[in-house]
This record gives structure tokens, sequence and C-alpha cells, in this order.
């Protein structure tokens, strides 16, 4: 579920997509204080240079959300049905290509999530929508204060 608090986030980062495109989420894991989200997406869908100026070394203000349709190019509008919607902000320190595949991995602290509702996306399809793409301080990390950083993320890979 979208908060009133993470759809006015929303609106003031620029309610506009600046990213919204199909993917394929792959594992779901949870640490002490962040959760990630591996995902790929067909490199039909995104441009290396989209890629890096989104997933490498990024913070993203948006959504990942489990759609309930079989059409990839669905795009989501608020107000349609989606089965399940994780929004807020999290971090993209990196991503992988292949000759079918961009991966990469989202990562949420877990203060505030819906930890429920993010277990569902494993193993899914749906849509990745990105509203605000900020740069990544190197230090930067978000997990709470005094709790570590868990170890290197998980970038999901898609069958082929």
């Amino acid at each position: 579920m979208v908060t009133a608090a993470q759809k006015l986030r929303e609106e003031k980062a620029g309610a506009h997509p600046v990213l919204d495109v199909p993917c394929e989420f792959n594992s779901v894991t949870f640490g002490d204080a962040t959760a990630n989200v591996g995902i790929a997406i067909q490199r039909e869908r995104v441009n290396l240079d989209a890629a890096e100026g989104a997933f490498c070394g990024k913070r993203l203000t948006g959504r990942i959300l489990v759609t309930a349709g079989d059409d990839p190019d669905q795009q989501y509008f608020d107000g349609m049905k989606a089965q399940h919607v994780v929004a807020g902000v999290f971090d993209c320190k990196g991503f992988r290509v292949s000759p079918k595949w961009i991966t990469t991995a989202a990562t949420f602290a877990l203060e505030g999530l819906e930890i429920e509702e993010l277990a569902h996306f494993a193993k899914r399809s749906g849509r990745i929508v990105v509203s605000l793409i900020q740069g990544l301080e190197p230090a930067s990390k978000l997990a709470a204060p005094g709790g570590g950083d868990d170890e290197d993320e998980e970038d999901g890979e898609a069958e082929e």
C-alpha cells in the first residue's frame, strides 16, 4: 500500500516518473537493518546509459509493484490495481549486464517498511517506477544509526 506520506514525498519529488519499466523480481533477502530485492530488466527496455544513470550508486524514490496482468507493457497509473506495492526510498549500488538482462538490487531500510508486502515480490513480474534519482554518498547507508550495513547486495539473476 502506498501511504499518504509516501505519496506526498513522490509528489514533491516530481509526480512524473523518470523511469517506468517492466521487470522481473528475483530473490528477496532480509538483513538486520535492510532488505534487498533482485530486479532484472530486459536489455531492450533500458539502454546502458539509462541503467548507469539510475542504478549505479543512486538513491531512488519510487515504487516497485507486482502487476496483476500478464502484459509487461501495461503501465501502472494511480488508481489501478496492483497485487503488491512497496513505495519509498531505496538504494541501487550497481548493476550487471548480460546479453538478455540488466540486473540490480534495490536496498530498502527495514524501518517503516511493510515486510509482509515485500515478501510477496520473490519470483514475480512487475514494474519499477522511479520519480526521483539522487546520487548516493559513498559512506551513505540506509541502515539505522548504529546498525551495520548488510554485506554486499545480491543481484538477482533472471533465468534465460
